[in-house]
This record gives structure tokens, sequence and C-alpha cells, in this order.
């Protein structure tokens, strides 16, 4: 993670608070900046398959990589950010939120991105400027979680397409992916 990203990550941490008048002691909730594709900050592991019993749960204030998390986490909430990567990366990241993932089941990620009725790139245009994002069908992101990222038939992955709206995304793909 070099200083650049985590200067961009603190300093919008920091105008949160500016935006709802909290503070860190107001609002003690402990953010962990970087990049998503380092695996310093979130390694890929396989998913968990039994409870992280016994084991102490990490003191979140103290993180500074998402690592300790593995198999931790009972919701994951994801919008408006697989869009953002290359149809590789966003392999990774879903192979890397899957090892987040607790193994108890209804345990869940959930999200909303860019979608599309035929695989592949898309542009969207954002304040007079065209953007290239890659977007996944229904059937390819589902396919791409129940069967890729995890064995097939241990999650129940529900997703639809919704039209964006005039000057809005396309079309968003509203997801969800839970352990069974």
């Amino acid at each position: 993670m070099t200083n650049e990203v985590l200067t961009l990550c603190t300093e919008l941490w920091d105008l949160g608070h500016e935006l709802f008048k909290s503070s860190p002691e107001t609002f003690p909730a402990h953010f962990v900046g970087g990049n998503f594709l380092d695996p310093e900050i979130l390694a890929v592991v396989p998913p968990a398959s039994k409870e992280t019993v016994g084991a102490p749960s990490p003191v979140l204030s103290n993180l500074i990589s998402l690592n300790p998390l593995h198999g931790r986490v009972s919701v994951l909430h994801t919008l408006a950010f697989f869009h953002l990567f290359t149809e590789a990366e966003q392999l990774h990241i879903a192979r890397a939120s899957a090892g987040l993932l607790s193994a108890e089941p209804g345990s869940v990620i959930v999200g909303c991105h860019i979608g599309a009725r035929v695989k592949g790139p898309v542009k969207q245009t954002f304040s007079g400027v065209v953007v290239n994002m890659f977007a996944h069908t229904l059937e390819s992101w589902i396919a791409l979680w129940d069967g890729e990222v995890f064995e097939k038939g241990t999650v129940k992955v529900e997703a639809e397409l919704r039209d964006g709206g005039v000057g809005s995304y396309q079309e968003l793909m509203f997801w969800s992916v839970t352990r069974l």
C-alpha cells in the first residue's frame, strides 16, 4: 500500500466526519485503507469450511489489514464496487471476499453494480466523462459465485437487473450470495 492511497482514504474518512458532523469519538468505526487487490490488505484464501470457534476475535480498532477477518464476516456489503475492475480483477475480488465470509449458513455478501444483458465492456458517461467498465450478465455473475468462487451448490445466488434511470447507470445488478 502506498502512502498516497492511505492518505487519500484517510482524507475521505475525515471528510465523512465533517459531512456528517461526527468525530472519531462520536463515530468510533475503524477504517482500514488500502488496495483490495493487495494480498497484504486482503489475501485470497478458500472459503471457510467451518466456524472459527475458539480462536479469539481480532480487535477491530487495531486492524491494518482485513486478513485477520478471514472466515469471520457475517455480512459483506459491496455497493458500486465490482464494476470498477476488469473481469480478472472482479474474479480475484470475489474470491478474496468469499474468504472473509463465515461458514455459518445465512452469511451473505450483497451488492449492486453495473450489469448488462451481454457480458463484456460497457461505457458509461459521468459528468461528460466516458468511463469503460466491465459488466457481467445475470447468468455469468451467478456462475461466477456458484461454481467458480464457491463450490457449486454451497451458496444461493440471487441477482436481478434494473434500469439505472435517466442520467445514471444504464443497468444495475442487485445481487446476494448466501451461504447454505
